[in-house]
């Protein structure tokens, strides 16, 4: 509600003011003010029709319309913003890659588990919010060319270079678990991360287990509902790596046959059991 010095704004009484009209698209007011003398002084003020009241003027001076319309003209004033005390919560925070919070529990990278470490870090320094760069799989060249975090080859897909292999079941013979020991601290004594050599561990790694562990896996109820409720990106998303390495290149065009996108041909892909429950 706008009140001014002018009786057509209320002559600074409230209980003449004019109110305000929301047309969809803005607030607005018309006023005829003819025969007043310009320059005209007034502010906005914010009243309450639910309880009748008026709850105050916006902060600042008086803004002031100088120059009137001319005759059989009308002048429009476009005012912005109330100036209200702006109430909304602030918080600071940080916006940090994963790759970049290294423990010593992880592995030359940060992962998803030192995740929680920010977060502890964050409460104990004030910090409201954390931001992070994506975290999903980049991998098209199996170089360091990769480490770009927003070249996602998917949507869904999480980066492998963030899992935590020590919260991955491992081996009961301890051989995996004594590489991860002796590589770990290897690529953690490096001054900067070794993208390439990160990836290429982890991934044997995760080879390895998916050989040792894999078919039982795939035969559980977690596992089942997972690919039931995700297939229709983690299918698409298995044949491109499928390809990608097959024909070491993540461009289609070079992939022969499989050039074009075909959905039977992606499910011919699948294993078995995956492949009869899917159609």
């Amino acid at each position: 509600m706008p009140v001014g010095d002018s009786d057509s704004l209320g002559a600074w009484n409230i209980e003449d003011a004019v109110m305000l009209k929301f047309d969809g698209g803005q607030w607005i007011a018309a006023l005829d003010l003819r025969n007043i003398q310009f320059p005209v002084a007034y502010k906005y003020g914010i009243y309450d029709k639910a309880s009748g009241t008026f709850r105050g003027y916006e902060e600042g001076g008086n803004r002031i319309c100088f120059e009137p319309a001319t005759g059989g003209e009308r002048a429009v004033l476009q005012d912005g913003f109330i100036r209200s005390e702006n109430t909304r919560w602030r918080g600071s925070g940080i916006a940090i890659p994963v790759f970049s919070l290294r423990s010593k529990n992880g592995l030359g990278v940060g992962e998803f588990s030192d995740l929680k470490l920010l977060a502890d870090w964050a409460v104990k320094t004030g910090l409201k919010l954390i931001q992070i760069l994506p975290i999903n799989d980049t991998t098209a060249t199996n170089t360091w060319l990769d480490s770009y975090p927003y070249a996602a080859i998917s949507a869904f897909a999480l980066h492998p270079l963030y899992i935590n292999l020590d919260i991955i079941e491992g081996k009961k013979s301890k051989e995996l678990k004594e590489a991860i020991k002796s590589k770990r601290q290897q690529l953690n004594e490096l001054a900067h991360i070794d993208y390439e050599a990160v990836m290429q561990f982890k991934m044997s790694a995760l080879k390895e287990l998916f050989e040792e562990h894999g078919a039982g896996c795939l035969k559980t109820d977690g596992y089942r509902d997972f690919f039931e409720t995700n297939q229709q990106w983690l299918k698409p998303y298995a044949a491109f790596c499928y390809l990608r390495d097959k024909f070491h290149s993540p461009n289609p065009q070079e992939w022969g046959a499989n050039r074009v996108y075909n959905a039977e041909e992606i499910n011919r892909f699948l294993m078995p059991e995956l492949r009869s429950k899917s159609r």
